[in-house]
């Protein structure tokens, strides 16, 4: 069993997340996975962020695995930040993006602080791929590096073909294109692109996404939470772009077999489970269709109300939860559509 080798023959991976959910969640599963096949992991994040796993992992421990939590303050208010927002989900506005990844670089000191008083010696690192710094970390250490990417193959392959082709630069904001170089006939606009993909945009992104683009073939692979039977023509298009160095290692949300694990999963639900339970039995069966956009959707509020008449001409009951409820105008009422 590795946890009964000695210490320096014990494997020990160091994780650092981005500190956003679609980081934060399926790493803390992988630390779970790791440590399941007898690696020592610790993870290090922000103090808000630990709170938002920390009884999974306690959890974790109480079973027998070998994981370790470490914090690191986070310097929000230094760069401009409202004090606690450690996690791109409580920007206040997409416009502090910038301020977001400034503070998260701040944080290569304290982590190489820590990381050089860690035992047993870490063996790897891996970090998500908008860390860029945690390249110059592992050289430093002479370790090797991973990087997470919280995307999809298809969603990669997509960026990088319009990276490389700059179609999507020829043309008007709503005429449609088609994405080169895929297995399927992909159309698109303009409009429809992230900020770093969209050359109109005065996106605070672009720098920071060409850091991270710039550094990439440093690691010495990416994991990507996704199957190859799932999107298998794009899984190869990756590989092919990133010379072959990406794995597929999901889905890690499989490893949570205890309702308590999945229920935990990320930030704690700000509604009662029990009257959530209850307004779902007040209804028939099979009649509810639930959707999220995400917990760090980007919709400005004008296409929130566009995308909420929409909803309207279903002509069904409707209810569309929006943590910026009082920027939205109601323009017309409608019976069967209520927005809370």
């Amino acid at each position: 069993m590795a946890s009964q080798l000695h210490d320096h023959h014990q494997l020990h991976f160091v994780l650092i997340p981005l500190m956003s959910p679609g980081h934060l969640i399926p790493m803390v599963d992988m630390s779970r996975i790791l440590a399941q096949h007898g690696v020592m992991v610790s993870i290090v994040t922000t103090p808000l962020n630990a709170t938002r796993f920390s009884s999974t992992i306690e959890r974790a421990i109480e079973s027998g695995l070998s994981i370790q939590l470490h914090q690191l303050q986070f310097p929000s208010v230094e760069v401009g930040l409202p004090e606690g927002c450690e996690n791109i989900d409580k920007l206040p506005s997409r416009d502090l993006i910038k301020n977001f990844f400034h503070a998260a670089s701040l944080l290569q000191h304290p982590f190489e602080q820590l990381f050089d008083s860690l035992q047993p010696r870490p063996s790897c690192i891996i970090s998500g791929r908008n860390l860029p710094w945690t390249t110059n970390t592992a050289c430093k250490f002479k370790i090797p590096l991973i990087f997470f990417d919280g995307m999809g193959c298809f969603a990669s392959s997509c960026t990088h073909s319009l990276m490389v082709s700059k179609v999507h630069e020829s043309v008007s904001k709503f005429e449609s294109f088609v994405v080169p170089r895929l297995a399927h006939q992909i159309e698109l606009t303009k409009s429809k692109l992230p900020e770093n993909l969209n050359p109109s945009s005065q996106s605070h992104l672009k720098k920071v996404c060409d850091r991270i683009r710039s550094v990439e073939h440093e690691a010495e692979a990416i994991v990507v939470n996704t199957f190859e039977e799932l999107e298998i023509e794009y899984v190869k298009a990756y590989k092919r772009v990133k010379g072959n160095k990406v794995w597929c290692i999901g889905p890690v949300s499989a490893c949570n077999k205890l309702k308590l694990d999945k229920a935990e999963r990320g930030e704690k639900a700000s509604v009662d489970e029990k009257l959530c339970l209850k307004w779902l039995d007040s209804w028939e069966h099979s009649s509810v269709v639930y959707a999220c956009l995400g917990s760090i959707c980007g919709l400005t509020t004008c296409q929130l109300v566009e995308l909420g008449l929409g909803l309207e001409d279903f002509e069904q009951t409707i209810y569309l939860g929006n943590k910026r409820r009082r920027e939205i105008t109601r323009t017309r009422e409608v019976d069967r559509t209520r927005r809370i």
